[in-house]
């Protein structure tokens, strides 16, 4: 009775092991993916923006309209980033400092996602993207730190584990409880079995 009991037991505590341990790893990668879903979606704005500010003048040397251009770009290390590469020169944000962004080559109509580290070795997402504007090959990169963000996965991830070991354990003393009272009747049984021996 007792290993029916136990085998049971271990079955039950491995399936719920089993079930919440894929709604940590689905629930993380979820929030994960529409964290990073938004933040491409901002980098792209700002890269068109960057792109619309953008102008050649008499001398085809590339410029920004600095008044379409967001603040935050020129606060030293900031998290916010842009490098803009074209034939005839580059342009960074103030944000950067001396930092370099190593972003590949990038043909118009082509994008790319990266990781890298930035400024103070800050965890950003790129969004590079190729444009030709007034004749000239242009890569736009817009970066942005996500250490933020990351740190707050992690709390989830933190808080999510701690509930559900909780709720896990609840489930365990509420499963023994079903179990021996399911199992009563055969204790019953086998007791009157060994008396009729």
């Amino acid at each position: 009775m007792r290993s029916l009991q136990a085998r049971l037991s271990i079955a039950l505590i491995i399936s719920l092991l089993v079930v919440i341990s894929l709604s940590w790893i689905v629930l993380s990668n979820t929030i994960r993916y529409v964290a990073e879903d938004y933040i491409l979606s901002h980098l792209q704005h700002d890269n068109e923006v960057l792109l619309a500010a953008l102008d050649f003048g008499t001398n085809q040397k590339p410029s920004l309209i600095t008044d379409r251009i967001n603040s935050v770009y020129q606060r030293a290390f900031s998290g916010h980033y842009y490098l803009i590469s074209t034939d005839t020169g580059e342009l960074r944000s103030r944000s950067l400092w001396d930092t370099e962004l190593i972003v590949p080559d990038t043909a118009a109509g082509e994008s790319h996602q990266l990781r890298l580290l930035g400024p103070q070795q800050q965890k950003l997402i790129v969004l590079t993207i190729g444009y030709i504007k007034q004749g000239h090959n242009i890569t736009i990169s817009v970066a942005e730190d996500v250490s933020g963000i990351e740190a707050d996965i992690l709390i989830f991830q933190q808080r999510f584990t701690i509930t559900a070991a909780v709720i896990l354990l609840i489930l365990v003393g509420i499963q023994l409880i079903i179990i021996r009272s399911a199992l009563h009747p055969l204790k019953n049984a086998s007791k009157e079995i060994r008396a009729l021996e």
